[in-house]
């Protein structure tokens, strides 16, 4: 994360909007300077605010951030925009404050809201990111890496900040490195282990489960009692011996059903045999029981046969009543038209009774209304324009009851807004009572430090008089070194000289030889040699076959003069290095002689130093807690000077609130009294209820309208209709009369007819009458008594025939045999039948533990691999440490983020002591929360301390460079966050001057154009060491920053 750049409006101590380009010191080291109390960590709090919403010290909350110096209509906000991964995003965030509204009361004065907190994000497309304020600030600690209290403790080290990151448990230091490093995937195979684990425990569990409820349910024979009791009483599933003990008992129960099925196959052909000659006895006895059924039917048909006979005659006295049929229907149809024609005479003469009178009601009703319409109508319409005209009277007294209710709320809300106040002030006099008593320690506790800040002084001057003595004999050391180095490589030196002199020596030697032989070759007797001018050749040279150039003598040569000149060198470097190294001896032993005459001859160094570093520590660690009081005392002093000013203005505030309310007092009886003059001439309370009462009149005028009218007209229609059901009347009794003559012929046609098909009366054909269903059943009867009686006589001589010549049998005693046999073979399956549900369930159990047996196999050897898996990762397994695999994961970049710290670390201090990850021996067996301790190694005296124990200025540096450690290895690691950005607020004047100048350059090699890196301090030496400065000052009207 890298910031681009912070606008701050109306934020802390800076009054206006005010805005810090970061370009200036994008790439390399600045300071952040200004007086105490002008507004530097404000800074720092803006980005964090917008960042997390809290600031940088957790000690300010963001609605105590609005700025006392602003103007009431300057808003309060804080826009931050920053790089990360190539990215630029920006977040704009403001708290929750008072501020004074736009809109002002009645009276003209100030109205004040409350502005609801918000905050926005901007994508590197340029779009919003949507959500509420709870997902936005997921977003960012997504988009970052880091929380706010990770971010805090690794990009923004805030006031007394430094040490929580050295001083952290193990646990908080592995929440802070798991999220930076990505580790969860240790965790997660952590718990995916864990998981197996359990499944596979759960898996032999279930299987240990359905044994034992699987062997309680083996059909055991009698034979096998002893056997199955002992295998019930094991504590673990034996399924060998269990598969066993079930072959053993299937095998004697399938025994025993071969016999028993054998036994019940001979059975069943005994009952077969016996069931057969039943059989054909039956046959034989079920003809004579069909001839004496038969038999007796004859005698029912015979019996019957008179019954028929009348039904016979009944079906003849039916066909003859049909015909008369046709005319009894014409007359009952001429009755029945005459019934209707006479009732609907009857119902008219009725109805014109009814409408009459009805009639004369109406008219009597339409008198009583006419009467009201003349008379209340006219008052009633009176009523409605009185009211009409009172209208505008109503509102004004509306108008004026809105402006007192609005004026009485606005006193309402000036009496919360005092009462707020005056309770805000109550308590912060009393926070300014506190904060005054604690200041009362302020003077003893500079006594104090400036008298620690002496003891601190006056020891190291007896350290440092101790590491000269000790740096003293370090150089003779080194000095008695470089003299036996120096000699040492003058005989080197010597032995190459001599074996390159010796190479060239042999390389001239065979190179001349083998020149002379050359020259041999070529010489021809009585030819002149070349060389030496003879003719005669009595001894040439001989040839030397091998390679030599000239070349390689001349290579050979200079290489033994090169040897020859680093021998005379280092011949004289190891002459005048004896010479330095003895004039160096004395005057190292004469500076020891000096310093050791200073502190006596029989002083014990090693003592001195030990018993001096220990008060030192004493020293510094009282330092440390004397600086972190005094700190919280110059904050007060800045606390105290702000809660004055916010007193003062809070008192002010109070007495013109009082004011106002006073005021507003005043004019509320006066409103009041108006009102209660104009209420007493309105009979209604407000204008909708005068409006409501006459609307009401005016719908009783148009009600009594219409009910006169609606009135007016039924009497009318009544009449009408009265007039037209007297007109029907008559031409229904004239139809009627007519309908009496048809009916009266029909009945002499009926007569006639009944005489002539031979009834003696109506009487008696409506008795011989049937309807066609009737007939057709007496028809059906018939011809059914005729079929049976042929049927029979059929049946009868047929089965005379068949029984001729035979006799019944008797089957009582057979049947009673196959009764028995039947029983025996029911007993015999039943319990063949039980037997082999017994087999069949014990098989189902034998083969099912067969499966079990190999599945239990496979779990076990997967229960003992993931058992010891997870107890490892888990750092629960036996005889070793007690620290997880995600800890074990951490402690490798923890050694990392040392080791780097360290580098720093050496250069600050002189490699005087380091820091060092506690060995995994001595770690506390305390699981996930040890694992990630940090110790001291005290490299003068080769011991082992708590980090606790460093002095404020140690504390500094330790934590500094644990810091920069920490940005080292995350910026190395692909992948993992990334913070190309180090703020740092104080903690500079707790280093002396080498000290802080060697933290600078280290700080200034860090940034060396890759990184920015902030320092926020009013010291002023960092002034003179730190080019690039951003300033902040302030004055009456707050904070303004200028670079320099």
């Amino acid at each position: 994360m890298r910031p681009i750049r912070l606008t701050m409006s109306a934020f802390g101590s800076y009054a206006d909007r005010v805005t810090i380009e970061f370009d200036r010191g994008r790439e390399g080291l600045f300071l952040i300077t200004g007086d105490t109390g002008s507004g530097k960590t404000t800074i720092f709090d803006a980005i964090m605010y917008a960042l997390y919403d809290e600031t940088s010290g957790g000690n300010r909350s963001g609605n105590m951030m609005r700025s006392q110096y602003a103007d009431a209509d300057t808003d309060t906000w804080v826009e931050f925009t920053f790089e990360y991964g190539n990215n630029i995003y920006s977040v704009r965030r403001n708290p929750e404050y008072i501020r004074q509204s736009k809109r002002r009361n009645a009276d003209g004065s100030a109205r004040y809201t409350t502005e609801k907190p918000d905050v926005t994000l901007t994508m590197p497309d340029g779009s919003e990111f949507t959500g509420n304020k709870k997902e936005v600030n997921g977003k960012i600690v997504e988009i970052i890496g880091l929380d706010a209290k990770q971010f805090a403790q690794v990009a923004m080290i805030a006031q007394g900040d430094f040490m929580k990151l050295l001083y952290a448990d193990s646990d908080d230091r592995r929440e802070i490195f798991s999220r930076i490093f990505r580790t969860e995937d240790y965790q997660r195979i952590q718990y995916e282990l864990q998981a197996r684990y359990k499944d596979i425990y759960g898996q032999l569990e279930d299987n240990r489960k359905i044994y034992d409820s699987r062997i309680g349910q083996i059909k055991v024979t009698e034979a096998y009692n002893e056997r199955y009791r002992q295998l019930c009483e094991r504590k673990e599933p034996d399924y060998e011996e269990s598969l066993t003990l079930l072959g053993d008992i299937i095998a004697s129960q399938q025994s025993l059903y071969d016999s028993l099925n054998a036994e019940k196959d001979e059975l069943t052909g005994q009952r077969d045999n016996n069931n057969a000659a039943i059989g054909r006895a039956k046959q034989t006895n079920s003809l004579f029981d069909e001839y004496d059924k038969a038999a007796a039917e004859t005698l029912d048909i015979e019996q019957r046969r008179p019954q028929a006979d009348g039904m016979r005659r009944e079906l003849e006295a039916a066909k003859r009543a049909a015909a008369v049929a046709v005319l009894d229907d014409k007359r009952t149809d001429a009755e029945e038209k005459l019934r209707q024609s006479e009732k609907r005479v009857k119902e008219l003469a009725t109805w014109i009774d009814e409408a009459a009178k009805r009639l004369d009601r109406q008219s009597a009703e339409l008198s009583g209304i006419s009467a009201v319409y003349n008379d209340e109508c006219p008052k009633l319409r009176l009523q409605a324009e009185e009211i009409r005209k009172s209208i505008p009277d109503y509102d004004t007294f509306g108008s004026r009851k809105k402006e007192f209710d609005a004026l009485n709320n606005r006193k309402k809300d000036l009496n919360n807004q005092k009462a707020a106040l005056e309770e805000e002030l109550s308590r912060q006099k009393a926070y300014q009572d506190g904060i005054t008593a604690f200041q009362n320690g302020n003077a003893d506790c500079m006594v104090r430090l400036e008298k620690v800040n002496n003891t601190i002084s006056d020891k190291k001057d007896t350290l440092d008089r101790i590491r000269k003595i000790e740096d003293l004999q370090e150089q003779l050391v080194k000095m008695r070194k470089r003299h036996e180095q120096k000699s040492s490589e003058y005989l080197n030196a010597r032995n190459e000289y001599e074996h390159a002199s010796a190479c060239y020596e042999r390389l001239e030697a065979l190179f001349m030889s083998g020149q002379a032989g050359i020259l041999a070759r070529q010489l021809e007797d009585g030819m002149p040699c070349p060389v030496c001018g003879s003719v005669i050749h009595p001894n040439p040279a001989a040839f030397n076959n091998e390679d030599v150039t000239q070349a390689s003598v001349d290579e050979a040569r200079r290489s033994r003069d090169k040897a020859d000149a680093a021998r005379q060198n280092m011949y004289t470097e190891t002459v005048l290095a004896k010479s330095e190294c003895d004039n160096q001896i004395k005057l190292i032993e004469q500076s020891i002689q000096s310093v050791m005459g200073e502190n006596g001859q029989d002083e014990d160094i090693t003592g001195l130093k030990l018993k001096t570093e220990k008060e030192l520590t004493d020293a510094g660690e009282e330092m440390r807690k004397l600086n972190e009081t005094a700190c919280i005392y110059r904050d007060n002093e800045d606390k105290l000077k702000k809660l004055t000013s916010d007193l003062s203005d809070m008192s002010v505030r109070v007495d013109s609130l009082k004011n106002e309310i006073s005021q507003d007092e005043v004019q509320l009886a006066h409103m009041e009294s108006e009102i209660s003059a104009l209420s007493k001439n309105l009979r209604y309370s407000d204008r909708s209820e005068a409006e409501k009462i006459m609307k009401e009149l005016e719908d009783r005028i148009a009600a009594v309208e219409k009910s006169w009218l609606s009135r007016q007209e039924l009497v009318a229609n009544l009449q009408k209709e009265l007039a037209g059901k007297r007109g029907e009347a008559d031409n229904e009794q004239k139809g009627a009369e007519k309908l009496r003559e048809t009916y009266e012929a029909a009945s002499r046609a009926l007569a006639d007819s009944v005489e002539s098909e031979g009834f003696a009366s109506e009487a008696e054909y409506k008795e011989a009458k049937r309807d066609k269903a009737a007939m057709a059943v007496l028809e059906a009867g018939i011809a059914e008594y005729d079929r049976e009686a042929a049927d029979n006589a059929v049946k009868i001589k047929t089965l005379a025939g068949q029984i001729d010549g035979k006799m019944r049998v008797d089957t009582q005693e057979a049947e009673a045999a196959v009764v028995r046999i039947e029983k025996l073979i029911r007993e015999k399956s039943g319990h063949m039948g039980e037997l082999y549900a017994d087999i069949r369930a014990n098989q189902e159990i034998a083969d099912e533990f067969a499966k079990m047996s190999e599945e239990r196999a496979g779990a076990m050897h997967k229960y003992r691999i993931y058992a010891t898996l997870y107890n490892t990762a888990n750092g629960s397994l036996t005889g070793s440490v007690k620290i997880n695999f995600e800890t074990f994961v951490l402690r490798q970049y923890f050694k990392k983020i040392i080791s780097a710290a360290n580098r720093r670390l050496s250069a600050m201090n002189d490699g005087q002591w380091c820091l060092m990850c506690r060995d995994i021996d001595n770690i506390d067996n305390k699981g996930r929360k040890s694992g990630l301790d940090i110790d001291v190694h005290d490299e003068l005296t080769n011991s082992v301390r708590d980090v606790k124990t460093l002095s404020g200025g140690e504390t500094f540096m330790a934590a500094l460079a644990m810091a920069l450690g920490m940005s080292d290895i995350i910026q190395n690691r692909t992948g993992a966050v990334r913070l190309d950005t180090m703020f740092i607020d104080e903690g500079f004047g707790s280093l002396d001057d080498y000290s802080r100048q060697q933290a600078i350059n280290i700080l200034k090699g860090l940034a060396d154009g890759r990184r920015m890196i902030g320092i926020i301090s009013h010291v002023t030496e960092l002034k003179e060491q730190i080019e690039c400065q951003l300033v902040v000052s302030k004055t009456g009207r707050g904070s303004s920053v200028k670079w320099r």
